[in-house]
């Protein structure tokens, strides 16, 4: 996958939700809603050399409630595109929202 290829493929994951890296311009985006970014890479190294660039990508869901049927959207897109995910799930109680992660790699080449 090309680095500029994960734009859009977060907006097909995303479907019908706003979704931003990293964090919408304005405060206040109502749920629910996506964010992604890269925390980091993981690169592949051999004979010295970063040989495979391996981009570590977090993708969060936000809601008010409980939404099965959301991640279970996400989740047949994210397999759809050929990615492998671990999920996590967390309350922010001081916002009164659900946080899902997937948390998953995208191999770079180019």
């Amino acid at each position: 996958m090309r680095l500029r290829e994960i734009d859009p493929l977060m907006r097909e994951i995303a479907g019908d939700l706003p979704v931003a890296y990293y964090a919408f311009p304005k405060p206040g985006q109502a749920p629910p809603y996506m964010v992604y970014y890269s925390p980091g890479r993981d690169d592949l190294m051999a004979d010295n050399l970063n040989y495979a660039q391996i981009l570590e990508l977090d993708i969060e869901l936000y809601t008010r409630t409980k939404r099965w049927d959301l991640e279970e959207a996400i989740e047949q897109q994210l397999t759809a595109a050929g990615l492998a995910y671990s999920k996590t799930e967390a309350i922010i109680e001081s916002d009164g929202l659900i946080e899902i992660i997937y948390t998953t790699e995208v191999l770079i080449d180019g």
